[in-house]
This record gives C-alpha cells, structure tokens and sequence, in this order.
C-alpha cells in the first residue's frame, strides 16, 4: 500500500512506493534527530520522522519537520572494503595473518599486552581515550545530522551575520556582512542601541525586574584608584563582619537594599549555597535591590562603604560599570557619546568604521530585537538577549548548535561510567607540541596593567598546578613506582612541566568514533610530527632547528593506526543519548545484528578487559596508584580560591584540593579489571545524603533537597522510578532540569577573577583580529594581509580572495595560486568541471588555537572545571598568509603532478 507520512503542523506527503515492514525500532541518527526505522529480513529499508515528542509548549513547534537519513551508513561500501582487501591478499598468502588481517582473539591480546607494558613501564596516566563528543552515546561511552530548520523560517524574522553570503543566508529577511572577526564590534553597538533607547530613554518595567532578578547587575563592587584620577574595577564586594556572616562571607556579595536603605546580601549566593537563588529575599525579608547607584552617591556614580578594617572604598553597581562600559551619556561628564553618530567605542558609528556594517542597520536590527522582546517578554548574543530579558524564556533565548550533545542523568551514569577526565584541547596542544609554533604570546593579550606569563603553554602549566584542570600524563613519575612514598613527595613535579621528556608522552591512545586526524583534532601537522612522529607538512622553524620538508599527504586516522577494530552503528546497538540544548532523553535501538565482524562497543572493551586481566597476571597484581583531580565544578572545592591567584610554587604552600589539585591514593587491582568491569561496585552506596537500596530513596532524596532550598522540589521526581528503557523507545522522556550555579548565583555580566582583569575580560570588550604579521615570511612584491574564513559553509581547497587584492596581485579567475605561512602551504585553483560540496571536507593545518587562557581558571564558583561541561576549547582565530600566482604550473601536465618544494 502507499501510505501518507505526516509532520508537523499536519503537513502530509504520500510515499511513492509501496511500503512493507515486519518491525519498526525507534533510535537516533547519533545527534538529536529521533527517528524510526524498519527493517525486514534483518535489512533496515526505511526511516521516518517520529512525531510523539512531549509537548515543549502550546505555542512551540513541536518536532524537527523531517528526519535525516542514516541507514547508508550500514550498508556502505567503507564497511566492507577491508573485508574485500583481506580476501584478495589471501589470495597469495597461505597465512591470514601475512595477509595483514587479526581475528578479535589476536588483537584482544596485543592491546592488552601493550596496556600491561605501558602502565608497567610509565605508569597507567600514560594509556588515554578520545571522543570528540563523549557522552554523545552513554552506554557505549560508559564502555569506552540537524535536520532541515526551513520550515521554522516562515514563522520568525530571521538576520544573517555572515561575512560572505553563505547557504543559509538566502534563506533569511536581512544579511549582514560585517568584516572577518569583528562581529563582536556589531554586537556591542547593538547593545549601545538597546541599552539607550529601552534602560535609560524608555524604560521597560520588564528588561530592568528581568535584570534587577536574573543578572549581577544589582551587585556592588568595589573601586580601586590606578593612574591618576582614573579608577578600575577591582573585585565584588565582599561582605564584612559587621554584616553578621560568619559562613564562608568571601563569597557572599553585596548590593543595596532599597527596601531599608542599606548594605544587604540576598539568598542563594555561592555563600548561601542550596538557599533558593530566583527570590529577592534576605533571611525574613523581601529585598528591593536597586540596579544604580545614581540618586545615592557619594561621589560620582560611586558610594563609599566602610570595611571590616576600618578604611572605607568606592563602591558602584555592575549595572552602572555596564552602563560605563557600553558609553552610554547619563549626565556624568566626561567622553561620553551625545547620539548613535558619535565616533566613539561601542556606539553604531564606531562599528561601522570596524565592521563595514551600515550604523543604520544596526540601530533598526537593535530596535526591533528589544521592541520585540518588550512586547512579547523575551521571545527574541548572549549580552543582548540578557539586556531584554529573553534568556531562560521558551521561545527566546541564545541557542548554539556546536559540540551540544552533553550528559544530562549525571547523576546516576557517574556509577559506572567515569574515569579521570583530561580536556582534550590542552592535551593535544600540549603532546602535538604546538606551543612551540606560537607567533602571538599571551602578553600580547594580556591587559597593560598585568604582568603574568608570556605564553598560552605557560597558562596550561599554572592550570594543572594550581588544580584548575586536569593534566595527562599527570606526573613526571611513574606512581606504581614509588610505593610506600608519601604522594606530595612525588607530586610536586607535574609532567606538563617538562613536555619534551619521553617519559612524559602519551603511549597508548584509543581513538573512539572519531576521525581525529582528518577532522575532529586541531593541528592536523602538529600531531603527525610530534605526537605519532610520521610524515608531515610542517613549513615553519621552531627552536632553531627547521623541520624537514616533505610531500604534503592528507590522511584519516584509522590509516595511522596500528589496529582498527570495527564497531557497531547506530541502529545495531542500544543506547542512550541526551543534549544541553534538548530537554529528551532519546533511545538508540539495534534494529539489526552488527554488519561483518564488527561488536558493539561494550562488547568490544568488555572482551579487552579480560583480556587484560588475563595477560597482566605476573606483571601488575594489586597496586597502588596516585590520581590528581582538578577542582570540581558543583563541589565544596569550588569555594576554594575565593580572593587571588596565587601559586604554590613560591607564593603559597601547596595544600590539596585548596591550592593545587586534590590528590587521592587509588588501589589498582588489575587481574580484577574484567570482574570489575562487568559489575556494579560499592559506589552506588554511597549516595550525596541518602542510600539508593530502593528506589523510594528518590523521593526521599528528593524531600531532603527541599527542605535543604526551602522550596518543593518531589514533583520533578514523581512517576520517574517506573521509567524504564523500553519507555523511552516509545516515546522519549523529558530530563530533570536542574539550576545552574554562580559566584552571584545569577546570569554574570561581571567576572572579578585575577585572570579576568589580568586579560582585561571583567566586562565585555572588542577584541580586534590578532595582527601577526611582525612574523610573517619575508617576500618580494607586494603584499596584502588576509582574514581567512572558517570552514563552515566556505570553500575547501578552493581559495577565495576579493577582485580587488586578486588585481593588485596579478592575479585572474582560475589562476594556480599558492598560499603558505609558518603552519603549511597548499596549492589552489577552481578548474573546469570542477563539482564543489561545501560542510565538513578533510583538512590539514591548523585553523584554531589555544588563545583563551581565561577559559583554564578553576576552583572559582562557576569557573570551576566539570567534565562535559568547563575547559579549555579550541578557539577559532585569523591566520595571516602570503599568496602568489604560480602561473609556471599551467604548462601542460604539470597541474597533474604533486610536487614537494624546499
């Protein structure tokens, strides 16, 4: 029969075909697009979109309006090329094994022995894993496509910003272009409009109670005098004795309560930890926390408190540090802009001189976007959503789609699912040895009135010192070695500390569903010299010595490999998948049994694991091993640096889990690594109040948490202990939400750690694009520096220049053109028939770098490191490069051969 689909808003479509099934299955293609596939004779034939998502809301669309396709992916020739390979080399080789192809049984073996060696030899930190997305599916992590958003255009006023007309930009009301790496320029000045014409002009009652309750805005801090007249922020405002706190008053901040016209601290700060953060509320008291300092001050814009020691300080509200920030005229005197036109930082006139984006088109895009959200309470970049209180608002909001796929039942997976976590950008950067490449050092970052390290590598190393992030390998020591020392003894000399020591590589690493080589790693040069020491394409000099040169190669990782071990798909195992972005859990169901000789990945380590327990006997027994863990996010730890940065190296004693990373003695009893494995251990005892034997501990967990805030919280817990997996494959279940935590215990407009000032990032500044040509390759002829473009919706190996730089260099439409610069080079052009896909294409180089050190800052409220959720990211950043014509290549035959010049 042909039968009619449907989706959403009733839109039908009758299938073509006739259509049979002996089962339906209901899983996931790997990210958030839930669908249905059948299957008959164990063949997956179709999918389809599954439309029963609980509602997430009356007036919210309520499902994606097509599925994406993922079953090719089982029945891909790629699956079977191997196999195919194998068979024909057995052809002239009687052995399988000389025809390069292991069974389970032999690879099994070689992996566990290399891991008995390793951990024997260098201690167990020098084994790791990486997944781009980890917990993207958490069964299998525990072991070891968007679909089309066209149809949701009609119904909102949609503006691209994009600096070259991009695919999804014909699809959208207004398109603005502003220059490469200056959108942060537009924002602000959008934000000038929005916090002119809608705070200050034509108040709305909504934007100032959303601020005055969601945001730091109303929190005072305290003024420090540097240079002359001139005054910077210098930290919250703490409370003092004479406030009468007495638990942990460092974390605490002030604002003025209008109510009684004094100083006052709310409920719910860091401080006041589990006490209900959304109320306006003293102990017993309703509080009115007033945004502006204007109408109470003592001097200008400031008033003058008095402190525990007796000396008193300027004090300010962020609000009012914002307003200043922005330049926003509020009477103060001083530089500040009469209208829009006035060129001065953060007004439209300003932006537009950086961005190229016409001021008008600024001022209307602002107007509309508060208008709107004044009008509709929030259905509207972060700052701006928050200025119009659309942030937390169903419908409204900042919503990103890069690496979003996150564990949401932390809770209870951590059981049985966690190791010792490193961030893997710091990993990489480090064991690639890309610091050594680095043209901008930290300094040039860095604010003129700090004076901290010169370089990004540094900041990594004063990280893991100090217990902000993890660090792998940890130390400079094998652990198993040093039996019966006490830790600190050894602890002292952390391995990021000497990156060039072999004793400090990584040796065995298990690369999972990933192509780290190809498109998931950051320096794809970087990691085939230094971190497997094969050929690569490296150009630049580095200590002294220059690389050698060779033939460029692109590559994938499993071609790297020593061994590749095939694994299931999607649809050929069970699993579970959640999102930050999404409030489901989704099923992934095996429609079909794993294709050729692939496993799922349970099975796969479950079989290494005894193994392992198996090869290690008369090697590794019952061992003790030393483990650092960084500060954690949502502990007592993250209280723990509440003041200043200071390192234990000279400034402080070292102290665990306060100065430097907590440090634990673990037992490793590795012939029981199987046992252990395969079973559930003593850790689901011990639960944060309560024992989980039944499952009506839940509830009780759940009464006690709300005793704990003063509000009742057992209803989010109701009916959730008979959920079962099968629940979820018919239809997914919506998650527990669960509040987020701040120094403030609100949305921060304002960070007073050390490194923020240090970076000058307390409040929202424009940074412009890093000017890197002081080390730029020395060329004869003219020369114009180039932003270069992300990869996303642009060219791949196709070079893109504007007709103006392509005149100046001579060079015409379709002409070879070579670019390089210290990282690589490659050779370019667009020739006849040529076909061009776009999104995701195999790349070599490095593109992102490590240049944000404010995101290692651990062990401060929020700004704490939490696996899946707080690290180090790979920045994108503007490379420079020099471009010439090599029109010598065109000559007949020579646009065929690769060639490697020195």
């Amino acid at each position: 029969f042909s039968p009619i689909d449907r989706y959403n808003d009733n839109h039908t479509q009758e299938t073509y075909e006739d259509r049979e099934w002996e089962n339906v299955y209901r899983s996931t293609h790997g990210v958030n697009c839930t669908g249905s596939c059948s299957w008959k004779d164990g063949i997956v034939t179709w999918e389809g979109q599954e439309l029963n998502y609980p509602t997430t809301g009356p007036d919210m669309p309520d499902f994606e309006p097509r599925g994406a396709s993922y079953s090719w992916y089982l029945y891909s020739a790629n699956r079977g090329v191997l196999w195919s390979m194998w068979q024909e080399e057995l052809q002239n080789n009687e052995s399988p094994l000389d025809a390069w192809k292991s069974s389970w049984q032999e690879v099994n073996e070689l992996i566990a022995a290399s891991n008995v060696y390793t951990v024997k030899t260098y201690g167990p930190d020098r084994v790791a894993g990486f997944s781009p997305i980890p917990a993207m599916s958490m069964v299998s992590y525990a072991s070891g496509a968007r679909t089309p958003d066209a149809h949701f255009f009609t119904e909102v006023r949609v503006v691209s910003v994009s600096p070259d007309f991009a695919e999804s930009t014909k699809l959208c009301d207004l398109w603005l272009a502003p220059k490469q790496g200056t959108d942060a320029a537009m924002a602000l000045a959008m934000g000038h409009v929005m916090l002119r014409e809608f705070h200050l002009d034509n108040p709305s009652d909504y934007f100032l109670n959303y601020c005055r309750q969601y945001t730091d805005f109303p929190f005072l801090v305290t003024l420090s005098k540097q240079k002359g007249d001139q005054f910077v922020a210098d930290r919250a405002a703490d409370l003092v004795d004479a406030l009468g706190q007495e638990n942990n008053p460092e974390w605490k901040p002030v604002l003025w309560n209008e109510n009684t016209n004094d100083f006052a601290t709310p409920h719910g700060t860091m401080g006041s930890r589990g006490k209900w953060n959304l109320e306006q509320r003293l102990e017993d008291e309703e509080t009115g926390e007033k945004l502006s300092v204007l109408g109470i001050e003592d001097e200008i814009g400031t008033v003058r408190l008095q402190l525990a020691d007796g000396s008193t300080a300027l004090v300010t509200t962020v609000y009012d540090l914002t307003m200043a920030n922005y330049g926003l005229e509020r009477g103060l005197g001083g530089q500040e802009p009469k209208d829009f036109n006035d060129d001065v930082p953060f007004t439209p006139a300003w932006q537009e001189k950086i961005t190229g984006v016409p001021r008008e088109l600024i001022i209307q895009i602002a107007r509309e976007f508060a208008d709107n959200a004044d009008k509709t309470h929030g259905r509207a970049v972060l700052n701006l959503v928050l200025l119009v209180g659309a942030q937390g608002v169903n419908g409204g909001g900042w919503a990103h789609y890069v690496g979003q796929e996150k564990l949401r039942p932390a809770e209870g997976w951590q059981t049985i699912a966690m190791a010792k976590h490193m961030n893997s950008t710091s990993y990489f950067y480090n064991h690639s040895s890309q610091w050594r490449y680095e043209t901008v050092t930290a300094q040039e970052l860095l604010s003129p009135m700090a004076d901290k390290y010169q370089h990004h590598g540094d900041y990594n190393v004063l990280a893991a010192r100090m217990g902000w992030l993890p660090s792998a390998p940890q130390l400079g020591t094998n652990p198993l070695r040093q039996a019966g020392m006490s830790p600190v003894d050894y602890t002292v000399k952390f391995a990021a500390e000497q990156p060039e020591n072999g004793k400090n590589h990584p040796r065995n690493l298990f690369v999972w569903r990933s192509n780290l080589l190809g498109s998931s790693g950051k320096g794809h040069e970087y990691m085939l010299k230094y971190l497997l020491g094969t050929e690569n394409g490296i150009q630049g000099k580095q200590g002294g010595v220059k690389p050698e040169e060779v033939e460029w190669k692109l590559s994938s990782t499993c071609l790297y490999s020593d061994i590749v071990l095939p694994t299931a798909t999607w649809y050929e195992k069970d699993d579970m998948n959640t999102s930050d972005m999404h409030p489901f859990i989704h099923p992934l169901s095996a429609a079909v049994d794993p294709a050729w000789e692939s496993k799922s990945d349970w099975d796969i380590f479950t079989s290494l694991s005894k193994k392992f327990s198996e090869v290690c006997v008369g090697h590794l027994g019952k061992e003790t091993d030393v483990v650092t863990l960084p500060i954690q996010h949502d502990s007592a730890a993250e209280l723990a640096q509440p003041l200043d940065v200071k390192d234990w190296k000279g400034e402080c004693e070292p102290i665990p889990g306060k100065t430097m990373p907590q440090i634990h003695v673990v037992e490793r009893d590795y012939p029981a690594t199987y046992e252990r494995f395969t079973s559930i251990g003593p850790l689901m005892e011990k639960g944060i109040a309560w024992n989980t034997q039944s499952e009506m501990d839940l509830l009780r967990a759940w009464a006690a948490l709300s005793e704990f805030t003063g509000r009742d919280h057992t209803h989010l817990a109701l009916n959730k202990e008979d959920e079962k997996f099968r629940d979820i494959q018919a239809q997914p279940r919506t998650v527990i939400t669960s509040p987020a935590f701040t120094g403030s215990e609100k949305q921060s407009f304002y960070l007073d750690h050390d490194m923020m000032k240090d970076f000058g990032e307390s409040l929202l500044v424009y940074r412009p694009p890093i000017d890197t040509r002081k080390s730029r390759p020395e060329v004869e002829g003219k020369e114009i520096t180039l932003n270069y473009l992300t990869p996303h919706n642009k060219g791949g190996p196709i070079v893109w220049i504007s007709e103006t730089d392509a005149r100046d260099l001579g060079i015409e439409d379709n002409d070879w053109i070579e670019v390089f610069n210290s990282n690589g080079a490659l050779t370019a052009r667009v020739p006849a028939g040529m076909t061009m896909m776009y999104h995701a294409q195999e790349r070599g180089g490095i593109h992102n770098s490590v240049t944000r050190p404010t995101h290692m800052i651990g062990g401060y409220a929020q700004l704490a490191y939490g696996f899946n959720y707080y690290g180090t990211v790979g920045s994108n950043r503007d490379e420079f490069v020099v471009v010439r014509n090599i029109n010598w290549l065109d000559g007949e035959g020579n646009d065929q051969v690769q060639e490697s010049v020195k």
